[in-house]
């Protein structure tokens, strides 16, 4: 048989035996499988409840409340609270609250995401900088070695002398000499 839902308690971490108390105990119900076990058994009452939970205006609770009485006195309840425009307006305060926290909470994340993504970008940026100037000023030194290795081929010396003196590899100043 389907479980309607499972219990659970407040244990002791390191054995999970010793229980804090016994008068405190979370049951969750799944309302899906509510559902499934009211439509097998109409007569189950937590099954009716949770179908009243779920749907209080569906047209299966209404057979429900016709025939739980503890049903019949929570949907009058409801109803009372419905008429009432003081309780309503404190309902739809309460919602309004909490559709403000999501959004202002949305809203945090967002600004919080741009700050970080602009911080990112600045420092990005600085560290690009530091590394073209590295690599800015080892072009220009490559660029001052082909120059000078360009004089010395120009003055016939030895590959060897070039590469040594310029810190091009031979490669570079073979090119260097057919280009010339």
């Amino acid at each position: 048989m389907e479980e309607l839902g499972t219990k659970w308690q407040i244990r002791d971490e390191k054995t999970g035996e010793r229980l804090l108390t016994k008068h405190l105990e979370i049951i969750i119900i799944e309302i899906p499988k509510a559902r499934r076990i009211y439509k097998k058994n109409n007569k189950n009452k937590i099954g009716q409840w949770m179908m009243f939970f779920d749907n209080p205006n569906d047209e299966e609770v209404s057979y429900i409340v016709e025939n739980n009485e503890e049903i019949r006195k929570a949907n009058e309840e409801l109803d009372k609270m419905s008429d009432d425009e003081t309780l309503r307006r404190i309902a739809e305060l309460k919602e309004k609250g909490r559709r403000d926290y999501n959004a202002r909470m949305s809203f945090i994340e967002n600004k919080g995401m741009e700050r970080g993504l602009q911080k990112g970008m600045e420092q990005g940026m600085k560290q690009g900088m530091k590394q073209g100037m590295k690599q800015g000023i080892t072009i220009g030194k490559r660029e001052k070695s082909i120059e000078f290795a360009e004089k010395l081929i120009k003055k016939g010396l030895d590959i060897n002398f070039i590469e040594e003196t310029t810190g091009l590899d031979k490669e570079t100043i073979e090119k260097l000499i057919k280009n010339k």
